[in-house]
């Protein structure tokens, strides 16, 4: 079933001239959000590293909210990682952090093949807040350091103070790059 959704994005970004669009897609399991990266980032800090971001991903949106889906989300994380979906992304106010930790769960063993996004929110994208918001995520996430981290939408703390909470982020090696969301 995954691969079918996997086949079906690919045809749809084809058909979109390589701009991807977000797409829900009920699995038996549960939900997941798989969405297409169409292009790099156009805006690179001169400290920002380019790798090789995965172009397809699962989101995870809706996750950890309620404890009796938590099994299933889990397992339709891990059967993405088993078909070759590496790229993750999270957010700290998905589920009041509690998709975070199902991801925790997901990738328990399997950090290396995972490619990992998380998110602050706006209101917690102060020089203080932000380091403080990521710190959070890496001890629900139960790893060291992001791939990537992204406000989740601007605000009205100025973006030069959230760019340097995030160079600072990146100077302390808690994460490898950042950006923005939506």
């Amino acid at each position: 079933r995954v691969r079918a959704i996997v086949r079906a994005g690919a045809a749809h970004d084809e058909a979109a001239g390589g701009r991807g669009r977000i797409e829900w897609h009920r699995t038996s399991f549960a939900m997941v959000t798989l969405f297409y990266a169409s292009s790099p980032l156009p805006f690179v800090p001169r400290t920002m590293a380019i790798a090789a971001m995965p172009r397809l991903g699962m989101g995870t949106w809706h996750m950890g909210e309620r404890a009796r889906s938590r099994a299933a989300e889990v397992a339709a994380l891990r059967a993405g990682l088993d078909l070759g979906l590496t790229l993750v992304d999270t957010a700290e106010m998905y589920g009041d952090g509690g998709a975070e930790e199902v991801v925790a769960e997901a990738i328990a063993g399997r950090r290396a093949q995972v490619y990992l996004v998380s998110k602050v929110y706006p209101h917690h994208a102060g020089a203080r807040d932000a380091i403080a918001a990521c710190e959070r995520s890496l001890a629900r996430l139960r790893i060291e350091r992001l791939d990537c981290y992204l406000l989740h939408w601007r605000g009205r703390i100025p973006l030069a103070e959230t760019v340097g909470a995030f160079e600072r982020l990146v100077a302390d090696g808690k994460i490898a790059r950042w950006g923005v969301s939506n």
